[in-house]
């Protein structure tokens, strides 16, 4: 008998575990500019660079420099708003309010780096993008 409450305890111990668990959603995506990415009803549009001040490939820098990138955001397929978002070197996660949710930039980096050899590698930009959703407490 001690047995089969210590069963039930476990079992129902472990639905609600299950049920407590959020549901974490992850959106990645490798843009190009102009390019889309999908997540949920919304979606984020890479616009353009705005500046580049990130050190050449090629060149030792004391300062590791920037981008600033400006992204459109749409929900339902209309455009909500305009954000300029910093391209750093550190990947420290960065919190946004998208529409009435908020998503967490885990990834964040823009290739190709500039070049003293290329000087025009505004064609080339490549936004990688990795979004999580933050769960509303």
């Amino acid at each position: 008998m001690k047995y089969l409450i210590l069963l039930v305890i476990l079992i129902l111990g472990a639905e609600v575990t299950a049920q407590e668990t959020p549901q974490i959603n992850f959106y990645s995506s490798s843009l190009q500019q102009g390019e889309m990415m999908k997540f949920g009803d919304r979606s984020i549009r890479f616009k353009n660079v705005i500046s580049d001040s990130r050190c050449p490939k090629d060149v030792t820098c004391i300062w590791a420099g920037e981008a600033i990138i400006s992204v459109e955001i749409f929900e339902n397929g209309s455009c909500i708003e305009e954000k300029l978002i910093v391209v750093a070197s550190t990947n420290i996660p960065l919190n946004y309010s998208i529409g009435k949710k908020t998503f967490s930039i885990e990834q964040l980096s823009l290739s190709p780096f500039p070049s003293v050899k290329d000087r025009d590698i505004s064609k080339d930009y490549k936004l990688q993008i990795k979004l999580r959703e933050v769960e509303e407490i």
